[in-house]
This record gives C-alpha cells, structure tokens and sequence, in this order.
C-alpha cells in the first residue's frame, strides 16, 4: 500500500468514526527525519541522450574505434557514473 493509499484510508476511518481528520504532511520536517535517521532520498536516474550516446561514440572513433566491447562498456559505465553522481 503506497503512503497516499495509508493516508486515505486513515482519513476514510476517521470520516467513519465521526472525526474531523484530513492527513497534513510537512515534506521538509519529513526530509529533516531522514537525514537525521542517515537515510539518503532516493535520486531520479539520468540515462543517457542520443546526443550524450552519438558524442561519445563520435569521441572513441576518434580515438581509434572501439576495438573491444569492454571499451564501449566503460565508454557507458563511464558517462552513466558522471551523470548519476
């Protein structure tokens, strides 16, 4: 059950036991709890563009070709690590 699912039903239980209730939630105290905890918030994933792929492909050409699939394999590890750093 995701959290708005949980707030939902817990605010439909109260409706039900004649309460007053609507669930108010403070992103930042709840970002504060976090760090404090050393939890770190969950990062959005950046893949790489058609552009980012065609200028590093462009760039190993260059540089000789890719004589090797482990070489293109860094080539992406690589530019994956500097976008997602």
């Amino acid at each position: 059950m995701s959290k708005d699912e949980a707030l939902d039903k817990k605010a439909e239980n109260a409706r039900e036991l004649g309460l007053d209730y609507e669930p108010v939630i403070d992103e930042s105290a709840a970002k504060r709890i976090a760090t404090a905890l050393g939890w770190e918030p969950k990062r959005t994933w950046v893949g790489l563009t058609d552009e980012d792929i065609g200028d590093e492909f462009v760039r190993f050409q260059i540089q000789g070709g890719f004589n090797r699939f482990e070489y293109a394999v860094k080539a992406i590890e690589a530019k994956l690590k500097e976008k997602n750093t």
